[in-house]
């Protein structure tokens, strides 16, 4: 799996099991997952600095060695960041909820979702 950044950075999933990050043409960051994250889809932040990876139905926030976010979980079956990579939109049962990353309080909208994604 192939992500490439707004700051035209890259990440790559390796082998299920590991994530780095490049810029610039250099590894900047690696990060060996833990055995419950190995082999799942991840959702990566607009600079590939963190990713989410759902675990049932929990989605966990983990930092790829670069983000000043705090690791975290939110209850969902899906997520999306948003485009400046502040928020998380994810969706629960009969909801999504938006989290504020940078300190604010969720949002609860009563719609349900299998699907999400952040629009420009």
């Amino acid at each position: 799996f192939v992500h490439y950044g707004s700051d035209g950075s890259v990440a790559v999933l390796v082998d299920g099991a590991r994530v780095e990050r490049w810029s610039g043409g250099t590894r900047r960051e690696t990060i060996d997952l833990p055995p419950d994250l190995r082999g799942r889809n991840p959702i990566f932040s607009p600079d590939n600095c963190a990713v989410l990876f759902n675990v049932e139905d929990v989605i966990r926030l983990v930092d790829v060695g670069c983000s000043s976010l705090e690791e975290t979980t939110f209850s969902g079956t899906t997520a999306a960041w948003s485009p400046d990579g502040r928020r998380v939109a994810a969706a629960a049962p009969g909801q999504i909820v938006f989290h504020d990353l940078q300190g604010g309080g969720p949002v609860m909208w009563p719609v349900g979702a299998a699907e999400i994604a952040w629009r420009r």
